[in-house]
This record gives C-alpha cells, structure tokens and sequence, in this order.
C-alpha cells in the first residue's frame, strides 16, 4: 500500500500547464490529487528546475537527477518519463498510440526523418513503460490497441485501468441570454492545423447554404490564413481566434452543434467539453477517436447534408453525454487513482 506521505507525480513535458493534451492531463491530475486528504503527492518537473533540455529527444536523460529516493511510487505521466524510473515503483499513462501510426503523420510539417525519429522513440519508450507495475489508459480503445500492438505474451489486459482525464467543473449547461433562437450556430474549437482538417467543414458549412446561420471557428494556428481564404469573405464565417478560459463555457453553450473534423485524436478533449455543456456534437466517419468517445457523438459520412437536414438531432441522447462526462469529475479520477496506487 502506497504510504500517505509518499508518491512522486512525473509532469516532465516541456507543456507544463499546457490547457490541451498531456499538459492538461497532467496538470489537472495533479491539482485533483492535492485537494484530496488520502494521499500527499509531489511533482517532478523539468520546467520548474530550470533544467529543459533543447533538444525534447533527450530530455528523459536528465530524469535521473530529479528522481526523489524516499518515495513508494512514481507515476509516470507519459511512456517517455518511465523510461529511467524503477519500474517495480512505477505506475504509468500511455494516452494513445498515435506515434505509432502514419494517420495523423500525413498530416503535419515534420520532414520524414523527424517523424521516423519520432515514432523510434515513442516506440522505444512504449517496450519499457509496458513493463511498469501499473498501466493506465483515458480509453477503452487504448486498452486495446495497447494489447493487440505487444500481444497477449507480453502484456496483461488485467494489468491496464482506464482512468478518464479530469474534465473541469466549470463546462456545464446555462441559458444565455439574448440569444438569437433563429439562427443555427456551428462551433468548432481546435488547434487550426492541418490534421484538424476545419477545411472539411468550412467547405461542407458553404455546400449546405443553410438560410440564418452561422460557422464559428475558434482556435488559431498555421493554417488561419489558408482557412481565411476558403471561406471567402462570407460574413456568416466567423475566424474568433483564441477563446479565454473564463469566456469557453458560454462559447459552448451559444452553439447549437459542436463539429470536430480532427483525423485523429488520443482522446478529443473539446469533445467532452461541449458534450458537458449539453451540446451536441459531430465527427466525421473516418476520424481516428477512441470508439468509447466517438460513440457519444454522431458520426457523419456527408457532413453537409448532416448540418443541413439536422433530423439526426430529434434523437440526439443528450442524457447519455451527460451522464458519461461525469465519469470525467476530479474527484471520481483521484479518487480512482489512489485505489490503483494502492494496489501496487
């Protein structure tokens, strides 16, 4: 059993409160862990030491002189950040396997060497984190892609938990007031680069030419400019660039459909943001999003025709959503964490 006092939580990514992906995972685990009285945690963190390496391929080298002696257990945030860790002390999150597919790889700038080091790498990490004394995953459908990548040989289903990321509390339904009921609002949010593909929805938004509408598209990135262009000018695309935390939640709520074209995602965090505010959400048939997320959503195969004809709506179970997103609370993770940890 893990002793109170005791437990070292490995945040190492060069993110350190990044609001998407790993960072956010991280930093919102941590912060639940602290808040709960049946465990004190500790954070290692290359950021806070001051001690980044620049190149991010090696930085897992410089763990072993952070690494704290009088600890029970280490949770490894990451594949990388258990490559140096005791691994009988070990507990560690594979979020997704990702690096090990070409799909989203055709998508971003990296030059096929980096890739190549990249996905070497990842791999790598992924043969020595498996052998860690716990394995957890945010998804049913990393489960088991993580089994069927290494086989029953050498991986153990009974030995990987899924524990869902740590929604914030503060994505929930509201009334806004004022708001136009006469016109259907489109939303999505998302880094705009090339593997979001926004591009399939802006020209599916103009195919459809559904009368007193309207297309927001929150976020920013490296394809602004091209996504400007292909909408065109049409006053009813609205580019809102990056929303502020205390203003995401309404933005939610003022959609009537949340879209989310990405190709591929470890999980899809806006996902369940939008699902938490009561608001329904859309993917496309072909997008790579774990199976036990993606069936929350609908899944369009003619996106234009699906904004357009919105009959798929009058049996959206919203209830449904709602009731999954709790699964997402701080205290239900932190408190499923804990029982993990003291299993070990």
């Amino acid at each position: 059993m893990v002793n109170k006092n005791e437990i070292s939580l490995f945040n190492i990514k060069r993110i350190k409160l990044s609001k998407r992906g790993v960072g956010y995972y991280s930093y919102r685990l941590y912060n639940s862990l602290l808040k709960n009285d049946r465990i004190n945690v500790s954070k290692v963190s290359l950021i806070d030491e001051g001690k980044i390496s620049r190149f991010p391929l090696l930085y897992h080298l410089e763990i072993p002189f952070l690494i704290p002696n009088n600890v029970d257990l280490y949770h490894a945030l990451s594949p990388i950040e258990a490559l140096r860790l005791d691994k009988d002390r070990t507990v560690v999150t594979i979020h997704d396997l990702i690096m090990l597919r070409d799909t989203r790889q055709l998508y971003n700038d990296h030059n096929t060497l980096v890739k190549f080091v990249l996905k070497t790498n990842f791999a790598y990490a992924l043969t020595k984190a498996i052998m860690s004394k716990k394995i957890i995953v945010d998804s049913e459908q990393t489960k088991m892609d993580l089994y069927d990548y290494f086989g029953g040989d050498k991986i153990d289903l009974g030995s990987i938990d899924v524990v869902r990321p740590i929604i914030s509390s503060k994505f929930q339904p509201i009334n806004i007031k004022n708001r136009d009921e006469n016109i259907f609002v489109i939303g999505t949010l998302c880094g705009l680069g090339r593997h979001k593909r926004v591009d399939i929805l802006i020209n599916s938004f103009i195919k459809a030419n559904i009368p007193n509408s309207k297309l927001l598209i929150a976020g920013r990135g490296p394809e602004m400019n091209r996504l400007i262009k292909l909408a065109n000018g049409q006053d009813n695309i609205v580019f809102m660039g990056f929303i502020p935390d205390e203003d995401i939640n309404q933005w939610y709520n003022s959609l009537d459909v949340f879209v989310f074209p990405s190709i591929e995602e470890g999980y899809g965090m806006p996902i369940i943001e939008a699902m938490a505010t009561g608001c329904p959400v859309v993917t496309l048939d072909d997008s790579h999003i774990p199976k036990d997320i993606k069936n929350h959503t609908h899944v369009s195969n003619d996106l234009a025709y699906d904004l357009k004809n919105k009959k798929w709506l009058d049996s959206f179970d919203i209830k449904s959503n709602l009731d999954f997103v709790k699964q997402h609370s701080a205290k239900k993770i932190s408190n499923q964490m804990i029982d993990i940890y003291n299993q070990i």
